[in-house]
């Protein structure tokens, strides 16, 4: 990162946090990282908007039945 005043190299900043509105907190996040440039001194904060990863959609039947029963879910009849 560049220092907004001076345009000396910043390698990190001193502290970041991420917020996400309330309006939308599921479609937006929010990394806000407070910087402090080592030749002038002086501080800023940049706001970086983070997008959700997106997850793979079901195709086909699976999507109309619902979720997937797994081999592990089904009832053992009889003794073996």
């Amino acid at each position: 990162m560049r220092c907004k005043f001076c345009g000396a190299e910043i390698e990190k900043p001193y502290r970041e946090w991420d917020a996400t509105p309330r309006k939308k907190p599921s479609e937006i996040r929010i990394k806000i990282s407070c910087w402090e440039c080592p030749s002038c001194g002086k501080k800023f904060r940049t706001a970086t908007r983070v997008w959700p990863e997106k997850k793979p959609k079901a195709r086909g039947r699976a999507k109309a039945r619902g979720k997937r029963k797994g081999p592990g879910r089904r009832k053992k009849r009889g003794k073996n």
